[in-house]
């Protein structure tokens, strides 16, 4: 009955109702647009707004979009100005909530709503001037991701209401059924077949893995995968995404900034498979080629991208297409990743 309150609660304020567990989360794609000039696209992970889950904050519960990061370490909310105005853009209105104080020029608090709908007061987050474009960050990365270690709270400590530190996220594979649970194993549905990975950083959630193969072009490596929720690409190293497009016909179109091919590609390109520790991990085509919306030329991108030109520093990292093949888990305490294959998810509703 909890559950469903929460669901409709949030079904109610903004018009949709989800299928998930606890925390629903909004799925939102942004292809690259056609540029003046013929550079590079580069995405910028602060600017698109892949992941987003509802927080509510401060005495007066105002509700918000917050991106799911799992590169980032904390909480982070973006403060209105003290009289704010239309050019502040989304932001957090501290003004209106008699909890909340300023802690230092980085850092403040205030009461937050957990997922058990109590309200966890004294809540410490980083905090950022406006205008962003979003709200804020849930930052939910390894355990020493933190900007301000030993001075914000553990977005976990808060949110979860159970013991254990551990979340899950899953993308329906229609973009429409997706979800993120703080308690347990009850979203993913883990068992026998889930496979558990031991994560190989304190800083990121990432995995070792020894081979990646498309079809027969396989390539032996001793690597690790970086499991980055604000990345709609897929990241590799240059002259693996080279061979792979080269054997494809597949050429850079500089006015995307985009690798692009024919659409029905994704029906014959081949999966995506890498091999690690007790099996493999599988990315079709469907996932990677994104089809829900074509560019202007008729063609579809292609969602891999170079890490060294595009990235944040890891060679190898998977954006959301992960999520739409596995429901994941992100456990602490065990220091693992757990990878559930995911369904074909449910038909959206809207109201």
């Amino acid at each position: 009955m909890r559950q469903l309150l929460f669901l409709l609660l949030f079904g109610f304020a903004f018009g949709k109702i989800f299928r998930t567990g606890p925390y629903p989360l909004k799925v939102n794609r942004r292809l690259p647009e056609l540029g003046q000039s013929r550079v590079h696209y580069k995405h910028d992970p602060k600017d698109m707004k892949l992941i987003e889950t509802y927080l509510m904050i401060g005495s007066g519960m105002q509700m918000g979009d917050y991106v799911v990061d799992t590169i980032a370490g904390d909480l982070e909310v973006t403060l209105c100005s003290r009289n704010p105005t239309p050019e502040d853009g989304p932001c957090y209105d501290w003004s209106g909530s008699y909890s909340f104080e300023r802690r230092s020029d980085h850092t403040a608090s205030d009461t937050v709503l957990n997922n058990h709908m109590y309200i966890m007061s004294n809540i410490t987050f980083a905090t950022r001037k406006a205008p962003t474009s979003t709200i804020g960050n849930l930052g939910l990365g390894g355990a020493f991701s933190s900007k301000y270690p030993g001075e914000t709270s553990f977005p976990l400590d808060f949110l979860s209401g159970s013991e254990r530190k551990k979340f899950s996220l899953s993308i329906g594979l229609n973009d429409c059924d997706s979800g993120m649970d703080f308690d347990g194993n009850d979203m993913c549905k883990e068992g026998a077949n889930t496979l558990y990975l031991p994560t190989s950083s304190s800083l990121y959630w990432q995995f070792s893995f020894t081979q990646i193969a498309f079809g027969d072009l396989k390539f032996a490596v001793a690597a690790h995968m970086v499991v980055d929720t604000t990345k709609e690409y897929i990241g590799m190293p240059r002259k693996y995404l080279v061979q792979f497009t080269k054997a494809h016909n597949i050429v850079w179109d500089g006015l995307y900034g985009a690798y692009t091919v024919d659409c029905e590609m994704s029906k014959t390109l081949p999966d995506m498979v890498l091999k690690v520790q007790g099996g493999t991990l599988t990315i079709k085509a469907a996932q990677y080629v994104y089809t829900k919306e074509k560019l202007s030329n008729g063609k579809c991108v292609l969602n891999f991208e170079d890490s060294k030109a595009f990235g944040f520093g890891p060679s190898w990292y998977f954006g959301v297409q992960l999520l739409e093949s596995y429901c994941v888990s992100f456990d602490y305490d065990n220091k693992k990743i757990g990878f559930t294959e995911n369904d074909d998810g449910f038909e959206c509703t809207e109201h």
